[in-house]
């Protein structure tokens, strides 16, 4: 003899049936819900995170002339050769930044 639990189910039994299983549904669904909105707040502090160490003050430097010099200075003990590099710098420097 076989088991039949229901034997002709009415229409109204089978919505409620859909409905119970659509209401326990609804509990995964909004929790995956606040997690998804988690992530997209993390994401956006992790963006502006990322612009505010990228966009700081632009530094530019020009051309710069670099002329070796050398000097020798005599003392009672002897001479002795100093050799150092003289840098030149433009006095105005006008660019363009695309």
């Amino acid at each position: 003899m076989a088991l039949q639990l229901v034997s002709s189910t009415s229409t109204t039994m089978k919505m409620a049936l859909i409905g119970f299983v659509v209401l326990i549904l609804l509990v995964p669904l909004t929790m995956l819900r606040g997690m998804v909105q988690e992530r997209a707040g993390l994401r956006e502090q992790a963006f502006q995170k990322v612009a505010a160490a990228g966009a700081g003050s632009l530094l530019m430097g020009g051309p710069i002339l670099v002329v070796p010099t050398e000097r020798t200075i005599v003392e009672a003990s002897g001479s002795k050769l100093y050799r150092e590099n003289l840098f030149i710098l433009p006095q105005t420097l006008n660019t363009d930044i695309d």
